[in-house]
């Protein structure tokens, strides 16, 4: 919403445009039907203020994965996606919250979101996230430098996550240690792609590879060294590095006069080209080329994104039954993306994510 909690985006432009409202509130208009909708007042009735989840969800100890998410969205969304992370998560897993300096979170909102849990963590660090900016990478990047900070953390892994995502199974932990990071084909074999920088070649994709190299080219040859012709592209929603090899990351940026400042406004999303292009330039035995034959032992992302934004209209909000297909069905995919930020709830999906989240909790809090 990671979250960079996180606003979706696709290799095709823009599909929308934040608007400021009187109060200052930026929101995508296709996504927000008003505040204290009848759907918001429901959930505050059903949730409370808080997030109506019990004592043992809400412990954290022994923290070793961490969840990076930037969110700008209303509190009644933000509660949802904090209760379904606690309710599908272990003890052990950490979410970091980045939250967008332009949405006017309230003193008493902001009191409510540090309380969550002692396992969501809050960024003290905002910045202006703009969508299919660099804006996003950067989020991301304060939220890892913050959390691996932290005298608590002992990190093994760090996860980037969006906002609009929802887990809706138990067990990515177990996935993530196992295979270190998200860098082979998934199911749908869509995930992974290394290819030379060549402006000629007449391919959509390869035009946002040009755009991102282009407008970040100083900064890339300084990570990854002159002469660089190979980037990987690969969604971060559910996307999962060592921790290590993140914590490298972060300081070759601190390390540069300019990088951060440059990717704030670069006009396109660098966290599907740096990150796992960083963590294959860093990881053996994909080093050698970037080839994804040559990744094997690594894993895919642990979240599908069914749909690319979660738009006012609701056409791209997945409906249970493709959930069900696509995600439930498959033992190495934990969560879905895009769940829908309007108040109207399409095709009932978040009431079917809501009746998984009953029984697991209850399961868990009773067990």
């Amino acid at each position: 919403m990671f979250l960079v909690v996180n606003s979706a985006h696709i290799g095709m432009g823009p599909l929308f445009l934040l608007v400021a409202l009187a109060d200052g509130v930026r929101v995508p208009p296709e996504d927000f039907g008003g505040r204290q909708s009848v759907l918001e007042r429901e959930l505050e009735t059903r949730h409370g203020a808080g997030l109506d989840v019990c004592e043992k969800l809400r412990r954290g100890s022994d923290i070793d994965i961490v969840v990076s998410v930037p969110v700008y969205e209303e509190m009644w969304y933000l509660r949802d996606m904090v209760r379904n992370f606690l309710i599908f998560t272990e003890p052990s897993t950490a979410l970091v919250l980045h939250l967008n300096v332009r949405t006017p979170y309230t003193p008493k909102e902001l009191d409510e979101i540090k309380s969550f849990s002692p396992r969501v963590w809050i960024n003290p660090k905002r910045v202006y996230v703009h969508p299919w900016t660099g804006s996003l990478f950067l989020a991301h990047v304060l939220n890892m430098e913050y959390a691996l900070s932290r005298p608590d953390s002992q990190l093994s892994h760090v996860v980037t996550y969006a906002s609009n995502a929802r887990l809706l199974k138990v067990g990515m932990e177990a996935y993530i240690r196992k295979h270190h990071a998200s860098l082979g084909y998934g199911p749908q074999e869509r995930h992974w792609k290394g290819v030379d920088l060549v402006p000629a070649v007449p391919d959509p994709f390869m035009k946002w590879l040009v755009r991102v190299y282009s407008s970040w080219k100083k900064n890339v040859n300084e990570l990854f060294g002159a002469g660089f012709k190979k980037m990987i592209q690969l969604k971060p929603e559910g996307a999962f590095y060592p921790a290590s090899v993140m914590q490298s990351l972060v300081s070759k940026l601190r390390e540069s006069n300019t990088a951060l400042a440059n990717a704030k406004v670069a006009p396109t999303f660098l966290e599907e080209f740096i990150f796992p292009s960083w963590a294959a330039h860093m990881i053996p035995p994909c080093a050698d080329d970037s080839n994804p034959n040559d990744c094997q032992g690594t894993g895919h992302n642990i979240i599908d994104v069914l749909s690319i934004s979660s738009n006012r209209n609701g056409t791209w909000t997945p409906t249970p039954e493709e959930i069900r297909k696509n995600v439930m069905a498959v033992d190495t995919l934990f969560g879905v993306k895009s769940i829908s930020r309007h108040h109207k709830d399409f095709h009932g999906t978040r009431k079917y994510i809501h009746s998984l989240e009953e029984s697991k909790a209850k399961d868990r809090c009773d067990g």
